[in-house]
């Protein structure tokens, strides 16, 4: 029998007061683009066998990191012990960003869940290789893939 509910958690960071950049294709020469992480399950509106989409986007710089813990946290403590991460929309990260990544996918491997990566593009695909992410945490190229690779 298959476990339905509702469940959605937006969480946005306005970061427009910091210094701008240019971020070329995330967003116009000098604008910041804010991060904002939306959490949902495998369909976009129910959870099905548990499994959490989380899907940040925009940069998740030093300060979105803080951010960003905050809501793997709260999943993480509401019982949520498998969570799959969607980088389509994620233009920038830095290094904490990816030791939050590491720390969370060994918390969920120790309460018996798992986290999986799907969708990484670019310069966020060339960061997760150089710093071995890849040979940590499963990274699929579709969320098909990642969602299965959870329930098996």
């Amino acid at each position: 029998m298959t476990k339905r509910y509702s469940y959605k958690y937006h969480l946005t960071a306005n970061l427009t007061t910091m210094p701008s950049r240019n971020r070329g294709k995330c967003g116009a020469p000098g604008k910041r683009n804010p991060l904002f992480i939306r959490v949902t399950d495998s369909t976009g509106l129910t959870s099905i066998y548990g499994i959490i989409i989380v899907k940040p986007s925009g940069f998740v710089d030093d300060i979105s990191t803080c951010l960003f813990h905050d809501a793997l946290t709260r999943i993480y403590r509401q019982g949520h012990p498998t969570m799959v991460i969607d980088l389509s929309r994620v233009c920038y990260l830095v290094s904490s960003s990816l030791d939050l990544i590491i720390s969370t996918s060994r918390q969920l491997d120790y309460k018996g869940g798992k986290l999986c990566l799907y969708c990484a593009l670019g310069g966020v695909k060339t960061v997760l290789k150089a710093a071995q992410i890849d040979t940590q945490i499963d990274v699929y190229c579709t969320r098909e893939e990642a969602v299965a690779a959870c329930l098996g």
